[in-house]
């Protein structure tokens, strides 16, 4: 793939049509040229940016945006329901909450992350809002209880994804170092990690990303090249991240052995 002058997410900042699109819609732009590296041939970020606008619907953003949200037609009916990514869905009917649920690992859900609580759970839960920290060890108070859900812990939903030791130091040295890496070209992918199910195609999807600032990508790979669930860039690997599929939340715990 051609070498970018500046950052994808820049890129994305400066294009006249693509600055325009809200968050979500411009991560879906960024995660779709980074999985498509091999059939772009030799495609510049601007130049994609340019032919999906256009074959969405012409170069206004807002008619892309819209374009892009509109389901094929021949996709299935109870595909997964998502706050972020390029699919609209039908939504599953959400489960009746506890009465209380202290204790228990929750996730945050906004526009454009899954915030998972740490393994102390909900510190409290009263009076419409509910307190916890999440996983990165930041506290949250006063958070909606009606944007909180309880997560289910069990095999089906609970997955961990193993990197190699040697591998591992590499991969934190580039993503705390804050440098794009010599021995990759700009947005190369240098990391792919996936959880594949069964009985479905979708995958989750962790990827590191090699830019002038090295990011870790994540979201939900459905079919037909599309995506959801998608969340904005990390430079944390290691550890416990959210994701939503098929109407249900899983962990996955990246580590090192």
């Amino acid at each position: 793939m051609a070498k970018q002058k500046v950052s994808t997410w820049d890129m994305l900042q400066t294009h006249p049509f693509a600055k325009d699109l809200d968050v979500e819609t411009q991560l879906a732009l960024m995660c779709e040229y980074v999985d498509r590296d091999e059939d772009l041939q030799e495609q510049t970020l601007s130049e994609f940016i340019d032919d999906y606008l256009a074959s969405a619907g012409g170069s206004d953003p807002a008619e892309a945006a819209e374009a892009d949200e509109e389901p094929e037609a021949d996709d299935e009916p109870e595909a997964a329901p998502s706050n972020n990514g390029n699919v609209a869905t039908a939504k599953a009917e959400p489960k009746p909450k506890p009465r209380n649920m202290q204790g228990m690992r929750v996730v945050y859900r906004t526009t454009d992350q899954n915030i998972l609580s740490d393994e102390d759970g909900v510190a409290k839960d009263a009076g419409g809002v509910v307190a916890f920290t999440d996983v990165d060890g930041a506290p949250w108070s006063n958070v909606k209880r009606e944007n909180v859900f309880p997560i289910t812990l069990d095999d089906k939903h609970y997955h961990e994804v193993h990197v190699q030791p040697r591998e591992a130091k590499e991969l934190t040295a580039l993503l705390d170092g804050g440098k794009m890496s010599t021995k990759h070209k700009e947005n190369d992918v240098v990391k792919h990690l996936d959880v594949v199910f069964p009985k479905h195609p979708d995958k989750i999807i962790i990827a590191v990303i090699n830019g002038k600032r090295p990011y870790v990508d994540r979201f939900v790979q459905l079919p037909k090249d599309k995506f959801e669930d998608d969340q904005k860039p990390t430079t944390r690997l290691f550890g416990e991240h959210c994701f939503r599929v098929k109407g249900e939340d899983h962990i996955v715990k990246v580590v090192s052995p």
